[in-house]
């Protein structure tokens, strides 16, 4: 067996492993597991084997979900792109080396591959890029195998974490729905929901929710109104043990994620008592998590408590809680302290950081710099900053500092 052969079984070996051990995978580690071996042979002046590369590609892509398109107007597109001045388009991986012999051998790869992962990769490639180097002709049969193997991957673990399967499906279930399958749409949304049961904490935001989010919000899945139902009890129940009480500290956020699905739900379909209810749940959670912090941050938890509140058109919650902040006012400025850093920075650099404060101080944020002293190229300064509350007259004053540039000592 010649070096460049032995090279060559040292990747295909990886991939094996991976697919008889059933090792639950991530393509962009794939990728670098890869491009290792592939920096090593090149180190070592070996041949490159062209499905070595044809392997790189297929997991170096980047993905989109449900039906957003990257910079080649399809679903996978680059890890990265640039346009130069003079319109050069630079990518990688790039579109130019898309071959009809890399989409055959993705094709041959989904057949065969045990790997669900894997297997749903080399599927979803070529259903997707055929189109690139074709008459816009895809088999339909690499959308049908990749559906089938993602609701295989919470089966068998596949994957390298609960965020990556559940893309996997919810990708699955956009394919499902273009496909117009009905048995594979209710295959994988059965697996979600089978999964989002197995894994969901309420504590662990990306966990839960997204089944109710593709079932009843979006109506997808075929749910029926018995499915439907089960969904929003279960997200009532999770709001109930987040919002509750008698837990030391209720977190708004976590509190928020459940709230904002149910009141868009209840309001769509007109429940707007429903709707209030677990709006006002929200904010009287903001308000204990307010009154359990510093004033600043707490200030900071009933301003988006109002934006919610305001967003939902439930008005006299609203204003009780722009009371609650003109009262806070007076408190966070008084809790505003001066905070000096001290550095060098080049003086044209300063230049261009002042004209950002100026222009950006009606965004929400104000830089104060005073005492400069500069000599040469370099300048030390002291900057004092704090976060501007728009909303409060009360604060506003405190934070009108006298900003002092002497120009003639920013030396180009």
């Amino acid at each position: 067996m010649t070096s460049e052969r032995e090279g060559e079984v040292d990747w295909r070996r990886v991939i094996q492993l991976m697919e008889e051990q059933l090792v639950p995978i991530e393509p962009l580690e794939v990728m670098q597991e890869l491009q290792k071996i592939r920096r090593r042979l090149t180190e070592e002046d070996k041949d490159i084997d062209a499905e070595l590369d044809y392997e790189i590609f297929a997991v170096a892509l980047r993905e989109k979900e449900g039906g957003d398109l990257s910079e080649w107007n399809v679903r996978f597109g680059p890890i990265w792109s640039e346009t130069s001045e003079d319109g050069t388009v630079s990518d990688w991986p790039s579109r130019a080396a898309l071959t009809p012999a890399m989409i055959d051998y993705w094709a041959k790869r989904a057949r065969s591959c045990p790997h669900p992962v894997l297997r749903g990769r080399y599927a979803k490639l070529v259903w997707d890029l055929a189109r690139l180097i074709s008459d816009g002709e895809s088999d339909y049969q690499m959308a049908q195998i990749a559906v089938d193997a993602a609701t295989e991957i919470p089966k068998k673990d596949a994957a390298k974490n609960e965020l990556h399967c559940i893309r996997e499906l919810q990708i699955a279930l956009f394919l499902a729905h273009s496909l117009g399958d009905q048995d594979r749409i209710e295959a994988v949304r059965d697996a979600m929901i089978a999964y989002e049961e197995a894994v969901a904490v309420d504590e662990k935001l990306g966990l839960w929710g997204f089944s109710f989010d593709s079932f009843v919000r979006d109506g997808r899945g075929n749910a029926s109104e018995e499915v439907q139902a089960s969904l929003i009890q279960q997200l009532e129940e999770r709001l109930s043990r987040l919002a509750d009480v008698k837990r030391e500290t209720a977190d708004p956020w976590k509190v928020g994620a459940a709230v904002k699905r149910l009141a868009s739900y209840y309001r769509k379909k007109e429940r707007n008592e429903d709707a209030a209810r677990v709006l006002r749940v929200l904010a009287e959670t903001f308000d204990r998590a307010a009154s359990a912090v510093e004033p600043m941050r707490g200030y900071a938890f009933l301003e988006q408590s109002h934006a919610v509140m305001s967003s939902f058109g439930l008005t006299d919650v609203a204003d009780s809680i722009a009371v609650k902040l003109r009262e806070l006012g007076p408190q966070v400025r008084d809790s505003l302290k001066e905070v000096e850093i001290e550095g060098e920075i080049d003086g044209k650099e300063m230049r261009e950081n002042i004209d950002k404060v100026l222009s950006g101080v009606t965004s929400g944020f104000l830089g104060f710099l005073s005492g400069f002293r500069g000599h040469s190229t370099q300048l030390t300064w002291n900057v004092t900053s704090c976060v501007l509350c728009p909303r409060n007259p009360d604060i506003v004053p405190c934070l009108i500092q006298q900003l002092v540039i002497q120009p003639d000592r920013l030396m180009n």
